[in-house]
């Protein structure tokens, strides 16, 4: 019983909103009829108009026939020309636009603004935040700014932010901490370090950048693990303070936390 009732409510709305596109098409047009023409012409041929529009405006193709003597009038060819106009190229064109124009508007919002909609705050990517100690701040933004091209934020005469891709690095003028090293893979890692994982390509220009600013290394640069699971490249230097730095890439980084 409900499907039926549900069937016939559908079906109402279908004639109402036919009926409802008939009435905005043919209520102008009767006004023009009344007005312009005064009743002068045949109703049927005014409610053959309304038809063919209304159909018009649901994509249905219509058919014209220009007579000869109308065609001369317009500079053509005095013979009789039929041609067809339909809506549907129209209306195809405007979904098309109207859906790129829509994705194109999405996707051009910041990343954090579309969250924002979404959830109601910004969930952006956390980034990490690094102290060091250094001896000399001089030295440090040689290093860091010049060498590495890390630009710099805030400053005092104690302490220097630096964008170390995106990561808050903060070099605090204080005593050097000890070091030990630790055995991975044949070499002896310095501990404590940082550094970044870049991209294949990044990091091979950096240790190219390095090489020829004549670096003297911890770790070469070399392939770490050669053929096996979490198959890397890696570099370790120390900065002017000695600090030691890691710089790592991976083929493909859905290795990065391989075991």
């Amino acid at each position: 019983m409900k499907r039926i009732l549900t069937a016939v409510i559908t079906a109402i709305e279908a004639g109402a909103v036919a009926l409802a596109g008939l009435a905005i098409v043919a209520i102008p047009a009767i006004l023009l009829w009344i007005i312009t023409f005064q009743l002068a012409s045949e109703p049927g041929a005014v409610l053959s108009a309304l038809s063919a529009v209304w159909l018009l405006g649901h994509t249905v193709p219509l058919g014209f026939t220009l007579d000869a003597q109308a065609a001369l009038s317009f500079g053509l060819a005095p013979e009789a020309l039929r041609f067809t106009l339909s809506l549907a190229p129209l209306g195809i064109g405007l979904i098309t636009a109207g859906a790129g124009a829509r994705i194109g508007g999405r996707q051009s919002r910041p990343v954090c603004a579309r969250a924002r909609r979404r959830h109601g705050a910004c969930r952006m990517r956390p980034r990490f935040h690094l102290a060091i100690p250094v001896d000399d701040l001089t030295a440090a933004r040689r290093f860091y700014g010049e060498l590495l091209g890390c630009a710099e934020g805030r400053s005092s005469s104690h302490w220097v932010d630096f964008d170390f891709e995106g990561h808050q690095l903060v070099a605090h003028l204080a005593p050097r901490s000890v070091q030990a090293h630790n055995p991975v893979d044949g070499d002896d890692v310095p501990v404590p370090h940082f550094g970044l994982v870049l991209g294949w390509e990044a990091w091979e220009a950096l240790a190219a950048k390095l090489t020829a600013a004549g670096t003297q290394f911890v770790i070469a640069p070399r392939i770490r693990f050669a053929g096996q699971v979490g198959e890397q490249a890696v570099m370790f230097l120390h900065d002017p303070a000695g600090n030691a730095i890691e710089f790592k890439a991976f083929k493909d980084i859905g290795q990065l936390f391989a075991r």
